[in-house]
């Protein structure tokens, strides 16, 4: 618009004819002329805000992602749910033959979205009752899809349960507002371990087998195989659980491993798994007697904690990754449970001494025992990455929050005797 106002401007100007012959025209030719100006000069100071404006306005849902080939109803809709990411909770339960989904917000103390499926076989394993392996349901926030694996056989007598009279396992993906899973993947074997990167929509699966770690990562819109990459591990070595970069470009894990002739004298490393190719490179952290195998990696992948010893005697240890320091943690009585849980800002670990809970303050360096209800806990689930909020097991088996800042707890109405299946904190 400047550029026509110039134009204009820079053109020749014209004798003027004598005023008795043209002085209506050009009365009329000043006016138009004002006119022009002065929407030359509002549009420079109001364009670009209006460019503003039209560069921040939110994105239509249904333009969010593609559909997936294999949908069965389209899974964007005007009235998808789009979830506050802030301080809401996702929790994963079974009953039965059923999946129970809650979404929960203890700032509003309300539920925020909720759903059951119909599984037709077991659901895989989950860290919360056995180790080395994550949780059996997931959730990606940004998709608003929720993961989960079926193992496909009884752990007891080794029969087939699938419907199809098959053992496969099968990992399944549903939409919130879906009514049936589909099958995103199939499985000779359950995986080890296996996580949801909401960075670039994939899963990343570990397959053990002898000496070999298989690790494959594949497409959550379709399923399709990305990458596939072994890794010799020493038979004398065990893995946990996969915790993903705060950038999601890197999927950590620790190793521990037995060395011959030392009894129960162990090595801990930490793994670093680059989500673009598998390759893997290894942090030796510490040897020892005892290594537990519930280690936790903080949020910002710069502290690892865990336990050495016996649980009569065992020593909490925070180390420092960038500087390679090693600190004791000091704590009252033995340990009631190996779980260890950092706070969303990594200046907080909770641990579980023996009758009571506890964190220890990395600004203060000091502990700070945690009364009421979660004192009697026995398993704390996850930390909430605005640091208000942490999510336990009751008493009476059912899960609660207890909001640290106001010394309260919050009860999600989840049924006692359920068993727990996937708990995660809904973050960006």
């Amino acid at each position: 618009m400047e550029q026509e106002i110039q134009s204009q401007l820079q053109q020749p100007i014209k004798p003027t004819p004598p005023p008795e012959k043209n002085q209506t025209k050009n009365v009329v030719a000043i006016v138009v002329l004002v006119a022009v100006v002065a929407m030359g000069v509002i549009g420079h100071f109001l364009w670009p805000k209006l460019q503003k404006s039209e560069n921040t306005h939110p994105p239509s849902p249904t333009t969010l992602l593609p559909q997936p080939a294999n949908s069965e109803i389209p899974l964007y809709t005007q009235n998808d749910f789009i979830p506050d990411v802030k301080n809401e909770i996702f929790i994963a339960t079974t009953e039965e033959n059923v999946l129970n989904i809650l979404i929960f917000n203890p700032v509003t103390n309300k539920v925020i979205a909720s759903k059951k499926i119909s599984m037709d076989s077991y659901l895989g394993s989950a860290k919360t009752n056995t180790y080395s392996s994550n949780d059996s349901v997931q959730y990606n926030p940004k998709t608003k899809e929720i993961f989960f694996s079926t193992q496909g056989y009884d752990d007891f007598n080794g029969s087939c349960v699938n419907k199809d009279g098959t053992c496969v396992s099968h990992l399944y993906k549903i939409s919130l507002d879906q009514t049936k899973p589909i099958i995103l993947f199939k499985l000779d074997s359950p995986p080890t371990n296996w996580i949801v990167n909401s960075f670039d929509n994939s899963l990343l699966l570990s397959f053990l087998e002898g000496k070999n770690q298989s690790l494959k990562k594949i497409s959550t819109q379709d399923g399709k195989i990305i990458f596939t990459k072994d890794n010799q591990i020493n038979k004398n070595i065990e893995l946990a659980d996969f915790v993903l970069s705060k950038d999601g470009k890197y999927t950590y894990q620790t190793s521990k491993e037995l060395v011959d002739g030392q009894w129960f004298y162990q090595i801990l490393r930490l793994r670093k798994i680059d989500n673009s190719n598998g390759n893997v490179t290894e942090q030796e952290i510490f040897s020892g007697e005892d290594i537990n195998y519930k280690t936790n990696l903080s949020p910002d992948n710069n502290y690892l904690a865990f336990y050495s010893g016996t649980r009569e005697s065992a020593k909490l240890y925070i180390y420092e990754i960038p500087t390679k320091k090693l600190v004791n943690i000091p704590y009252q009585g033995s340990i009631g449970n190996y779980n260890l849980r950092w706070s969303g800002d990594s200046k907080k670990l909770l641990h579980l001494p023996k009758g009571s809970l506890s964190y220890y303050d990395l600004s203060s360096t000091k502990s700070v025992l945690i009364a009421g209800d979660p004192q009697q806990t026995t398993y704390v689930y996850a930390w909430a990455p605005s640091v208000n909020y942490f999510v336990y097991e009751s008493q009476d088996s059912g899960l609660k929050i207890f909001d640290v800042q106001k010394n309260q707890v919050i009860d999600t109405q989840t049924k006692a005797k359920i068993e727990v299946k996937g708990v995660s904190w809904i973050d960006n």
